[in-house]
């Protein structure tokens, strides 16, 4: 099942960050600080992202951005609240090649399951396109 605190530990940031930038304490603090996110209901205002820069191949870099933290926690708190009503969601969809999955011995919150043969039937069906496109 997926939960508040399994989302803020495993899903808040990004895979690609170092080690030492984890959000452990943060999901160990949630049963205090539950009353403390109720209780801001009314709050309108707005946050940017933080920005990480992850060096590259040559001269590029990758730029991760990582939301505030109570965004994040209001956002993670309405998932966890209703992922029964999200997983059926997804699972009913005809046309979609992937969904979302929650997995207890996995490193990230939720992953994502590829429909393999799905995936192969179509290239079989119209390899062109497949072959042709850019990226």
């Amino acid at each position: 099942m997926l939960t508040l605190a399994n989302l803020v530990k495993k899903g808040y940031l990004p895979r690609e960050l170092i080690p030492p930038l984890t959000t452990e304490k943060l999901s160990d603090s949630l049963d205090s600080n539950s009353l403390y996110l109720t209780n801001i209901k009314g709050y309108r205002g707005s946050s940017k992202c933080g920005y990480f820069s992850i060096p590259r191949l040559k001269e590029f870099r990758r730029i991760l951005e990582i939301p505030h933290p109570l965004f994040q926690l209001k956002l993670s708190e309405t998932i966890a609240k209703n992922w029964s009503e999200i997983d059926e969601y997804f699972s009913r969809s005809a046309i979609s090649l992937s969904r979302p999955i929650v997995k207890k011995d996995s490193d990230r919150a939720i992953d994502s399951f590829t429909l393999v043969s799905a995936k192969k039937s179509i290239i079989k069906i119209n390899p062109k396109y497949f072959n042709n496109r850019k990226e």
